[in-house]
């Protein structure tokens, strides 16, 4: 952009340049970023269809190829967005709350960043995501992020596609976790991730246990990247790459990251069905292990027997399991959280196993 406005062809060549290397390395088939972050995702939108509307801008020749890049973003961005709002899977960046970006989603009036644009701009800019169309679910899902919907639910979880959180990134350790919605209400919630740093709250809210997955107790599904490891030592370490089955109402995921620990494979089901949402969890090995199944909501909480009333209005039911509840920051923006709670269902079993949760609407 510098070099565009100040009119030095050497500098703009060399951003442009930079700009279209990088989108090649970051973004997955489906334009998806690679760094396993929803709000990434619309911060790097935002950050191409700037430079492209300073290339439109210029009359420059690179406009329509910045343009392309700035769609293949909108597209992937597009399946990220429940109707109650965009989960916030991953890291948060500090640089740009979730609200400055709400112009980017469909059906949002003009504001955030939108607003603050030339009026010609900012129209430009709402014909490019209005003539967008969603990128395909199946590629999507085949990128780590499975979009389900039906009779009022919508779902996004998660199956990062080599298990390993991409290295550097700002992915977390959420393997089989899930946000749900069921129409504007959300019921389950990624609890996000308040700031950086690698000790205490910082690092907990990165770690498995702050999401809606099935843990082998409190360990991560697998251990922290590191840049000098190989493809190959992290299969001996942890086992294949996840394998993923993807339909609009059903998906099912099976992964090998607890193999170091006697668990040869987790696997999660999630069916969405009329009133309800039947969540399936299998665990395969050797051995007597605690086996933990977390989820996180911003409603109210009220706990019977063998089930858990959720604002009044869905019940969570685990047969032969006992809930505990826990207050938990639920993150939404760098720094800025709300109350919440946390339903957590322990298993104290011999493998292999197998447990079932459902969430009906009352």
């Amino acid at each position: 952009r510098l070099g565009v406005e100040l009119n030095i062809p050497e500098a703009a060549q060399t951003g442009l340049a930079i700009l279209e290397a990088e989108a090649e390395r970051l973004l997955l088939p489906s334009g998806l970023l690679r760094e396993g972050s929803s709000h990434y995702q619309f911060l790097y939108l935002r950050n191409y269809a700037d430079v492209w509307l300073c290339a439109r801008r210029h009359a420059r020749p690179e406009t329509g190829r910045l343009e392309a890049i700035t769609r293949r973003l909108a597209a992937a961005a597009r399946v990220l967005v429940l109707p109650g709002g965009v989960p916030l899977v991953g890291d948060i960046s500090p640089d740009s709350p979730p609200e400055y970006l709400a112009g980017l989603m469909p059906g949002n009036p003009r504001q955030g960043w939108l607003a603050g644009l030339e009026p010609a701009e900012a129209e430009a800019m709402e014909t490019l995501l209005a003539g967008t169309a969603p990128a395909d679910p199946a590629h999507v899902a085949a990128d780590g992020f499975l979009r389900l919907d039906r009779a009022g639910w919508s779902c996004l979880m998660r199956a990062e596609p080599d298990g390993w959180t991409f290295y550097p990134g700002h992915g977390h350790q959420d393997m089989g976790s899930f946000e749900l919605h069921y129409g504007p209400v959300r019921v389950i919630v990624d609890a996000g991730r308040g700031r950086y740093g690698e000790s205490g709250e910082s690092a907990f809210y990165r770690s498995a246990a702050a999401h809606n997955g099935l843990t082998l107790g409190t360990l991560d599904p697998y251990p922290v990247n590191k840049p000098y490891f190989d493809d190959r030592f992290r299969r001996d370490v942890a086992g294949s790459p996840p394998q993923v089955e993807w339909s609009p109402d059903h998906a099912a995921i099976a992964f090998a990251g607890y193999a170091r620990f006697g668990v040869t494979t987790m696997s999660r089901a999630l069916r969405l069905e009329p009133n309800r949402v039947i969540i399936d969890d299998h665990a395969q090995g050797r051995g007597h292990h605690t086996l933990t199944r977390r989820f996180h909501t911003p409603l109210e909480v009220e706990v019977g027997a063998e089930e858990v009333i959720l604002g009044r209005r869905f019940r969570l039911s685990a047969p032969g399991g006992t809930a505990t509840i826990e207050p938990r920051t639920l993150w939404s923006a760098y720094g800025r959280g709300q109350p919440g709670h946390v339903v957590t269902i322990h298993a104290d079993a011999a493998l292999p196993w197998q447990g079932r949760i459902v969430i009906e609407v009352i």
